[in-house]
Parts: structure tokens; C-alpha cells; sequence
């Protein structure tokens, strides 16, 4: 009697709490995924009958290129903006399965949730990064369009799954993006400069409380205007009160250096 109940579950599969399972069953007439999904509980499965489960509840991972999350391999994601530079970066996703829909779900991938987030998944997300990535320059996907990027590949990746039944929450990144060194260090140069010029700018403007736009012609040297070939034009937001006059460096808004040249001996305002 016992060999007997312990032969009756062996021929039994279970789908635990927080999950959704689909029977598949290998021979007869019945072969293949049966459509409807079983719920929390324990089945019947004779020989060449299996039960797949997914979860129903939120699961996330992480596709990174350390060994602390995820797979002990690099996983990170690698694309090309539209010079083809190479950018790499650490994606997160949050993912769900709908119970009435994991049947189609597992007919069409044939393999489990592990399966779907080391395969079909990142599949998925790397092909929307490389359509994406390849209409933005570094510059955007480094700096302002950053998380545009990532919505717009969520997008793409949730619009895929979802006649499936499996749902893209969310994708988020897991650390900053990475670039080539030397355009990195570029673009942080860039940015380091950009933040003093508004920190001067804004220096100046507590000095001078009112300006108009005018353009100036830069002239190297002392002595009247006519003595000196201009070397440039720039505009300024200049004082109203020096407007049409020849004045000393210093006495308008002037950053301390021009294209890596000293600054020059005088501003000539020639338009306002």
C-alpha cells in the first residue's frame, strides 16, 4: 500500500503558490501544450507529461557585466550610437506572466522562465538597443536623451511580449553607461567647462543687473580701433552704458580665454 500512494505521487506535479503552470504532454492523441493554464495545486502527470511553471508575481534581474547579479559571465548589453561608437551598460528588467496567457507564452518560446530572461529577453532588449542607440549620437545617450533611450526600448521590448502574455514593467539602468575612455573624459571636460561659463555668467550678472545683447569684435593690442585687425566676434550680454565705445578688458563680461589665445586688450561694440 505504501509502494502503492508513493508510485501515485511520482506520477504527480505540483504549481506552487505565486505561480502558473501549463501542462505539456509528449504522447497520444493529447501530445503538445494543453491551453488551458493550472492554478495553485497538484496534478496528475503520467509518463510523458510535464508541467512548466512561470511566475505571476513581479521578478526582476540583471544583466551586468560583474559577477554579483545575474550569471557569473558578462551579460551587460553593448550598441552602437550613429558613428558607431561602442557604448556598453548594465540593464535591469522587471517582468511578470499573465496566468491565462502562458500557455501561448510557452508555445511559442518553449522554455522556461529562466530560459525567457537568458534568452528571448535580452534578445529582445539588445536588438531594440542597437535600432535605437544607432539614431543618437554618444552625447545623447550619455547626457540629456539617456533615459528617452531606455523608455523607447521598453517600449519596444513590452510591445514584442505582450500578445504573450509575459509583461514588461520596467527596464531601468543598473550603472552608469560606459564609453571608451578618452571620449568619456572628453565629454566630462566638456560638461566641467560648460558649468564654470554658467557659474561666471552668473558671477557677472550679480555685478551687472542690466544687459543687452550686443556683438563685439575682439582686437589684440592697445590704441584706437582702426590700429587693430579684428580677430573675432562674440556676443555678450553687455551693460547698455558702454554700448558704441572702445573699452579696457574687464569692464564688460569676459571669459579669461579665447580659443587658448591670451584674452585681448580691448572690446570694439560695433552692433547691438
Amino acid at each position: 500500500m505504501i509502494a502503492g500512494c508513493a508510485a501515485v505521487l511520482a506520477a504527480c506535479g505540483q504549481v506552487h503558490p505565486g505561480h502558473v503552470g501549463i501542462k505539456v504532454n509528449q504522447y497520444g492523441s493529447g501530445a503538445g501544450v494543453v491551453p488551458e493554464a493550472l492554478g495553485v495545486g497538484t496534478y496528475f502527470t503520467p509518463i510523458g507529461t510535464n508541467i512548466i511553471e512561470y511566475p505571476v508575481y513581479t521578478q526582476t534581474y540583471t544583466y551586468t557585466a560583474g559577477r554579483e547579479e545575474g550569471a557569473p559571465t558578462d551579460e551587460s548589453f553593448t550598441f552602437n550610437d550613429k558613428n558607431g561608437l561602442n557604448i556598453s551598460a548594465d540593464i535591469g528588467v522587471s517582468y511578470s506572466v499573465q496566468t491565462a496567457l502562458a500557455p501561448a507564452l510557452y508555445s511559442k518560446f518553449r522554455t522556461d522562465a529562466k530560459g525567457l530572461v537568458a534568452t528571448q529577453i535580452r534578445n529582445a532588449i539588445r536588438n531594440s538597443f542597437n535600432d535605437r542607440a544607432s539614431a543618437m549620437g554618444v552625447e545623447d545617450i550619455y547626457g540629456a536623451r539617456k533615459q528617452e533611450l531606455l523608455t523607447q526600448v521598453q517600449t519596444d521590448v513590452a510591445a514584442y511580449f505582450k500578445p504573450y502574455g509575459l509583461t514588461i514593467e520596467k527596464l531601468f539602468w543598473a550603472g552608469p553607461v560606459r564609453l571608451p575612455q578618452q571620449v568619456h573624459d572628453q565629454i566630462n571636460l566638456r560638461i566641467s567647462n560648460e558649468q564654470a561659463a554658467l557659474a561666471a555668467q552668473a558671477n557677472v550678472a550679480t555685478k551687472w543687473p542690466i544687459f543687452q545683447q550686443g556683438v563685439v569684435d575682439l582686437r589684440w593690442g592697445a590704441g584706437p580701433v582702426g590700429d587693430h585687425r579684428p580677430a573675432a566676434r562674440l556676443q555678450f550680454w553687455l551693460q547698455p552704458a558702454v554700448v558704441g565705445r572702445i573699452v579696457p578688458r574687464g569692464i564688460v563680461p569676459f571669459f579669461s580665454a579665447f580659443d587658448g589665445c591670451s584674452p585681448p586688450a580691448e572690446l570694439a561694440i560695433v552692433e547691438t
